[in-house]
């Protein structure tokens, strides 16, 4: 761009990871001109500590600085962030809006303004962040904990923000805690009688029941649901020994819907959507 004084590069990737460091030895630098540099990538912040850093097309700083560009503009990571590289200014804009329950905080775009360095080569760069998102996604947690009515959870809902916040932004609600383990709450239900108190809502139900796992692991208890019990839990202590939480959660749960199955007569998924 001849009459902006300004020269644009731009790379991408075609694949649908990239390991390599493609940035690695591009020099950029023009002299007299604004040098602005378009990538898709994902910077690496401790190369150390990362090996290659990243599937993503990996940027390692010393790569971004050699460029010698005046400014960068970055996408791929969705957190809006302005950093420096040496002399080379680079920014993550993010979304102007948030795309899912993971892109919290503000979003916006950011202004970049750039002047010549009075008595050196390259040009000072400035971005200002300016945030344009009309709705933020918020994620937060609920105890439900001795909360044995839907009307009683509905109240406790509709403690988060205030009216206007909860009807113009996005709310996604862990119920957590532990109930009653013959108390089953419908959740859509639960959902729809809160339809018109905010703009969108999904609850996410992670709570536990409130079986005595203390009288049901005594040796004395000779029922099926002690033994079973004792059973679960023995497993569940041994995998954790091992290190593999992750089984261990698995049985877990197990012990949890066997219990239901025995006293309830049915399994009750209290956890997920």
């Amino acid at each position: 761009m001849e009459d902006l004084s300004t020269v644009v590069y731009g790379l991408g990737w075609r694949t649908y990871l990239e390991h390599r460091r493609l940035l690695q030895g591009f020099r950029g630098a023009r002299d007299g001109l604004f040098n602005i540099l378009v990538i898709h990538g994902d910077v690496v912040w401790n190369a150390g500590a990362s090996d290659s850093g990243s599937q993503y097309l990996p940027i390692h700083l010393e790569d971004l600085e050699g460029t010698g560009v005046d400014y960068a503009a970055l996408g791929h990571i969705h957190v809006p962030g302005a950093f420096k590289a040496g002399e080379v200014t680079a920014v993550y804009p993010g979304c102007p809006e948030p795309l899912d329950f993971g892109d919290k905080g503000e979003r916006g775009v950011y202004l970049v303004t750039a002047a010549r360095r009075e008595g050196q080569a390259g040009f000072s760069v400035s971005p200002e962040f300016i945030p344009m998102a009309l709705r933020e996604m918020r994620s937060e947690d609920l105890d439900i904990t001795g909360l044995d009515t839907l009307e009683r959870v509905r109240n406790a809902v509709l403690s988060f923000g205030d009216s206007s916040a909860r009807k113009r932004d996005l709310w996604a609600i862990r119920l957590t805690g532990v109930v009653e383990p013959e108390i089953v709450f419908d959740i859509r239900e639960l959902e729809r009688s809160l339809g018109d108190d905010f703009f969108f809502l999904r609850l996410v139900p992670d709570y536990s029941p409130g079986y005595d796992l203390d009288a049901l692991s005594d040796p004395e208890n000779s029922s099926l649901e002690g033994r079973f019990a004792r059973h679960l839990m023995g497993l569940r202590d041994e995998l954790v020994e091992k290190g593999e939480g992750r089984s261990a959660r698995i049985a877990d749960l197990a012990l949890q819907y066997g219990l239901d199955a025995l006293r309830q007569g049915k399994v009750i998924l209290r956890r997920g959507r």
